[in-house]
């Protein structure tokens, strides 16, 4: 019995930390799904009500993303989107232009985290030929440089009418439906 014992206990105590250890991580997880986009989580709800004047810095590519001038116009179509969303939501957000940047007193910016195109070969033989577009961000207090909210979100398609830009479109769009979401 004692050396069934001492071969049970060490798999008992493995078990035992090994779920310890997974219960402490999941504490950890500042995102989670949301109605629009595919993770978010705002941290400063009454920041948000409040609005104030508003700069949304186009998105620049991430990491993992070759930079070319694709990024830079779905980037446009991402600030769009989200200023869209916005204007449309009647929400208490001025939206700054370049040439008055400054005035800011809350800034979203974010980064172009995945873009999936189809390789040119693959246009030759039929079939799905998906592209997607996956970007993350944040909105910051100004003053304060504290995190109002962030947000993660991926879209694709594989129908030949859009593109990414329409996908960046879709992305703001789906960002200020975020943002006003928790604005009531």
């Amino acid at each position: 019995m004692i050396k069934s014992f001492c071969k049970i206990l060490p798999l008992i105590l493995v078990v035992a930390i090994a779920g310890c250890s997974y219960v402490g991580t999941r504490k950890n997880i500042v995102s989670e799904p949301t109605k629009f986009v595919k993770t978010g989580s705002i941290i400063d709800v009454d920041r948000i009500k409040y609005g104030g004047k508003l700069l949304i810095i186009p998105f620049k590519a991430g990491e993992n993303v070759e930079l070319n001038d694709q990024i830079d116009k779905v980037s446009l179509r991402i600030v769009k989107g989200i200023a869209e969303a916005l204007l449309e939501g009647n929400s208490k957000f001025q939206i700054l232009l370049d040439h008055n940047a400054d005035e800011a007193d809350i800034v979203i910016k974010g980064f172009i985290t995945g873009f999936k195109t189809v390789p040119k070969w693959k246009n030759w033989f039929p079939g799905k030929k998906n592209i997607s577009l996956s970007v993350e961000g944040k909105m910051i207090d100004v003053k304060t440089q504290s995190t109002i909210c962030v947000f993660q979100d991926r879209s694709e398609t594989s129908k030949k009418e859009e593109d990414h830009k329409h996908l960046g479109l879709t992305i703001g769009q789906n960002i200020g439906q975020f943002i006003l979401s928790n604005d009531e």
